[in-house]
């Protein structure tokens, strides 16, 4: 009796260690189908040798964690396969001798008992792994804002109330007074923002309409932070960052949910969906909002709120695709551009009040910034940006908001998009990369000065004929500037010639009182730079690459695409 039931123990065991050994081979299989899709994924998203462990580290975890639970799930619950094999076994106990059957089985368990102790030892071991190097410093969130001048809000010194959640978030972060753009549009600027490299360093000379793509080898914010473990997001409104610009390296999840444009509304709407999934992960997230940009056509009730008049003026002094026929008053068109902004502020409220809601608020960076500003009556050509490079097309906001860290400052030090990714990394604890220009903004945060340096700045291309007749377009008609201790220098290339313009911006701000030729120390050490940064720029291989192709050539798009470009001003 004691035998028989040995016997059957030992046949149960058995089954059992065939069931292990015939499930961890079919999983295996299966791993090395998902093996080959693991490194199709890091050659396409280009991650960091450096980081790759980590990245296998996790990936291993969830495979071996699935390949556990399938071995035992078909170890217990495979009915007819366990009658086959007991017939099977029968017949395999029949035509052997009983001592050579039972160190069959005697082996078969071992290799089963073996298979298990491994999987379950190495799910451990990873799961140790991984929960070590789980990122735990607080979420990012990055907010860029399109075509946004910093002296539109109320937090930098406007009279009308157009920020208030903006606003807010000034009042209890840490506000940069001169902040700037190298670039007056939109793909080149986010570039630079998610690379901290300058164009010419990454590639992107004018928008992702006229054919500019980042090009992979350059490391984008989203790449380190998702290397370091964080989920990444990006939701994006308007067509100069779609998918085509190449800067959705990095994201697990790039929205582009539009065909041109889409309002802020409908970003929140999409993004408050991931943040219900996500809200227990540590993410970074990008969140693009489009709604300052031309034209401007803000929805009821904001068209209204801010008072205008309608005078006559000189129609031809605003783009075609900006102007509201037959109104060419400029009172009017700021009041638009203003009710974007006061509409983008209230879903930047909603955004604001959903952390909140989420439990979020604690434990997350916002930074909030712009790509560039916008020409409104300021110079010749109304309502305008990408073109020049005055001020208020490259006057940006930019807020860094941890109240749990971060006590409320106005920092009036020159800063730039460039500082952007390595406070980030500072603020996380991230080591900076080789290939990173700008600095972190901590030092600046906790109370330290800076020496003042040189900044420099480029238009995307001139445009033929507006302000004098004589400009031409394309990647020759570039203007560049320095800036240094409140002195400006402007270059311009014109059929004519090269002519320099030059500002005292601490008493002329608004950039109007040309002082070329009646400063000449501060002309010829502003030139000298300059004119060196230009010969820099003009032999980089992205210049010298597209200088020979046609200035004009567009990317492949549909009429249809082509029509929507030209009624944003992104096409002549």
């Amino acid at each position: 009796m004691i035998q028989k039931s040995q016997t059957k123990k030992n046949k149960i065991a058995d089954i059992i260690s065939i069931y292990l050994i015939f499930s961890f081979l079919l999983t295996c299989c299966f791993a090395s189908g998902k093996f080959a899709e693991f490194w199709k994924e890091i050659d396409a998203q280009h991650y960091l040798s450096n980081h790759l462990f980590i990245i296998t580290a996790d990936f291993l975890h969830k495979l071996l964690f699935k390949i556990l639970a399938l071995t035992l799930m078909m170890a217990g619950g495979m009915g007819m396969l366990r009658l086959i094999l007991e017939l099977l076994l029968r017949l395999f106990r029949i035509r052997l001798v009983d001592d050579t059957s039972e160190k069959m089985n005697r082996r078969f368990r071992k290799t089963a008992a073996v298979i298990l102790l491994f999987l379950l030892v190495m799910n451990m071991s990873f799961f140790i792994i991984i929960r070590g190097m789980k990122p735990r410093g607080p979420n990012i969130i990055l907010i860029g804002a399109d075509t946004l001048r910093a002296d539109h809000l109320r937090c930098y010194g406007y009279a009308r109330d157009t920020s208030a959640a903006v606003d807010k978030l000034a009042r209890e972060g840490v506000v940069f007074l001169e902040a700037w753009s190298h670039i007056s549009s939109t793909t080149p600027s986010f570039a630079t923002i998610f690379t901290s490299k300058i164009p010419m360093s990454h590639g992107v000379l004018c928008n992702t309409s006229r054919g500019f793509r980042l090009e992979k080898q350059h490391t984008t914010i989203a790449e380190l932070l998702k290397n370091k473990g964080y989920k990444t997001a990006a939701f994006t409104s308007g067509f100069s960052m779609k998918k085509s610009s190449q800067l959705a390296q990095g994201f697990d999840v790039f929205n582009d949910d539009f065909k041109v444009e889409r309002r802020a509304e409908s970003v929140n709407c999409d993004v408050f969906k991931w943040l219900n999934r996500n809200r227990k992960e540590k993410f970074f997230l990008f969140i693009h909002y489009f709604d300052p940009h031309g034209q401007y056509r803000p929805p009821p009730p904001y068209n209204e709120v801010f008072p205008y008049t309608k005078k006559e003026y000189d129609i031809n002094r605003i783009p075609p695709y900006q102007r509201h026929r037959p109104i060419s008053d400029p009172s009017f068109y700021i009041a638009q551009y203003d009710g974007e902004i006061k509409y983008m502020d209230d879903h930047i409220d909603r955004l604001l009040k959903k952390l909140d809601k989420l439990g979020l608020s604690e434990d997350t960076v916002i930074i909030f910034t712009a790509d560039h500003g916008e020409t409104l009556d300021d110079h010749k050509w109304w309502f305008e940006h990408g073109h020049y490079i005055y001020d208020e097309q490259i006057h940006i906001p930019l807020i860094v908001w941890y109240p749990k860290v971060f006590k409320h400052k106005e920092i009036d030090t020159t800063v730039t998009h460039l500082d952007i990714v390595p406070t980030i990394l500072d603020i996380l604890g991230i080591d900076f990369t080789a290939d990173i220009e700008g600095r972190s903004l901590l030092d600046l945060i906790r109370g330290a000065r800076r020496p003042e340096g040189f900044f420099y700045h480029e238009s995307q291309h001139g445009r033929a004929g507006i302000r004098d007749g004589d400009e031409f377009s394309g990647l020759r008609s570039k203007h560049f500037a320095v800036r240094w201790k409140g002195w400006k220098l402007i270059r311009i290339p014109k059929t004519t010639g090269i002519y320099f313009e030059l500002y005292n911006l601490r008493e002329d701000p608004g950039e109007l009182n040309n002082l070329i030729g009646q400063h000449p120390e501060v002309e010829q050490k502003l030139k000298g730079k300059l004119l060196h940064f230009v010969g820099q720029y003009q032999n980089t291989k992205y210049y010298l690459e597209r200088i020979g192709h046609p200035t004009e050539k567009q990317p492949d798009l549909s009429t249809e695409e082509m029509e929507a470009l030209r009624s944003l001003g992104y096409l002549q």
